[in-house]
């Protein structure tokens, strides 16, 4: 199961980019952690905005 708001595919798909450098070429998992929070909150901010678009319709 996942979550299902406008800004998350976004999110997946970058994510993923962090997680998978870590994972091959290790590093600060604090910064890793740090950027997945990143991106979450920019997602989060995408799906409220194309909330509030769809809602002018």
């Amino acid at each position: 199961m996942r979550p299902r708001y406008s800004g998350y595919l976004h999110f997946q798909d970058r994510a993923g980019d962090f997680v998978r450098g870590y994972m091959m070429h290790g590093g600060d998992p604090a910064r890793v952690l740090g950027e997945l929070d990143r991106l979450y909150r920019e997602s989060l901010i995408t799906a409220k905005g194309n909330a509030h678009e769809r809602s002018k319709v």
